[in-house]
This record gives structure tokens, C-alpha cells and sequence, in this order.
């Protein structure tokens, strides 16, 4: 439902896959493309949280990570794709009891915000 749901943003990329129905999707990733939006990942999360649709940022880039800063030295700009990616990805709520109107819901919201923030 998210794939079709969301197709038509292109202020968003979906994750790909080769089938859909094959895939566990533990988790839905949606890239931003903050080109196409006056807002920040955290504003657009913050925006979504409002309409109570709860998001998430599940992977942070080992050298982000403070142990990895204060023992490497490492910076934002040492791995500039990670960072890129980091900048812009955020996880939409998935699990085995939501019903199709709590999909629709956040289908909803998501495009609501994206249309909010659209360049």
C-alpha cells in the first residue's frame, strides 16, 4: 500500500525492490529530497509527529556515532555519502497489526507535509 500510496511524490524516493510481496519490510524507508522541500528531515519529522504519525530515524552512520568521533576523530564530512543519505532518510510506522485505514492515515500525512513544504 505504501509503494502505491506514495508513488506519485516526487519529493520522495521509495526503497526499491525486485518483489514487493517477497520482501519482509520490517521496516519502510523513504528518502527525502530536500531539494524539492523547504524543510528539514527533523522539520518534516516533527510535521508528521503533529498529525501523530510516529516516524523514526533507525540507522546512524558509524561515524556519527560519538564513541566513533572521539576515538577516530571521524567528521560529518569524512564519509560524505552516508552523511547524505543519513540527512535525508526516515522511516515510516510498519508492523503486523496495522490496518489498511492506519496506512491510509499515513499516506495521507505524508503527502500533506510534502505538499506543505513543496519548492
Amino acid at each position: 500500500m505504501y509503494h502505491a500510496g506514495l508513488s506519485g511524490l516526487t519529493e520522495v524516493s521509495l526503497p526499491e525492490s525486485e518483489s514487493l510481496e517477497d520482501d519482509a519490510w520490517h521496516l519502510y524507508p523513504i528518502q527525502l529530497h530536500l531539494n524539492r522541500l523547504r524543510a528539514t528531515r527533523e522539520e518534516i519529522i516533527r510535521e508528521l509527529h503533529g498529525r501523530r504519525i510516529g516516524t523514526s530515524v533507525h540507522f546512524i552512520p558509524l561515524h556519527l556515532h560519538p564513541f566513533y568521533q572521539k576515538s577516530y576523530g571521524y567528521r560529518r564530512k569524512d564519509f560524505p555519502n552516508a552523511s547524505y543519505v543519513f540527512e535525508r532518510l526516515i522511516l515510516l510506522p510498519i508492523y503486523s497489526r496495522m490496518s489498511e485505514q492506519d496506512v491510509h492515515d499515513v499516506i495521507t500525512a505524508v503527502y500533506d507535509v510534502v505538499n506543505d513544504y513543496r519548492i
